[in-house]
């Protein structure tokens, strides 16, 4: 039998696996969306992710706001409302939650009851769609939303988006600040 060290008794115990990289792992999502690679180092940029993103939600606003989806398909409203909350927590984080306050709220806001009657139509009506002041306004809250995702770091959306999924469950979210 061959004599291990401490550190590699403790990993068998934890199960878990020892990541070199981890520092690394922890700058790149610190760090804002960017093409170029952390300094000394051989990960790509985090832009892709952020352009994949933007062009998910685009797509699927471009679907919804045509009135080409389907009626069973519920993923380009789900997309977009995903994008209006997050871009709702980003913003209350950034610029504080009071709208008097925070130029970026309103405008969100007025997009989530937007996307609201658009979904009670779906459920009176059996089909998807928007009309042109909902089309506006929540073309006009995804520019906001493109603006806060390009603006933050991978971390930052990432616990905005775990906020969200809080709030939908049920439960309650820490204070903003």
């Amino acid at each position: 039998m061959r004599k291990t060290s401490t550190f590699s008794r403790k990993r068998q115990v934890s199960g878990r696996t020892w990541n070199g990289a981890a520092w690394l792992n922890v700058l790149q999502r610190s760090t804002g969306y960017s093409t170029e690679s952390l300094p000394g180092s051989w990960i790509p940029g985090t832009q892709d992710a952020a352009d994949r993103a933007l062009q998910r939600v685009k797509a699927a606003f471009k679907s919804l706001a045509s009135g080409q989806t389907l009626a069973s398909d519920d993923e380009p409203f789900d997309l977009i409302a995903h994008a209006l909350g997050i871009a709702c927590i980003r913003a209350g984080q950034i610029a504080g939650t009071a709208p008097a306050d925070n130029m970026m709220l309103p405008p969100l806001i007025a997009a989530n009851v937007a996307m609201r009657k658009v979904m009670t139509r779906r459920r009176r009506f059996g089909h998807w769609e928007m009309l042109p002041a909902e089309v506006e306004s929540v073309d006009w809250a995804l520019e906001i939303y493109e603006t806060i995702l390009l603006a933050s770091s991978p971390a930052q959306m990432t616990l905005a988006a775990d906020m969200r999924m809080k709030a939908i469950a049920g439960e309650p979210l820490e204070t903003f600040a």
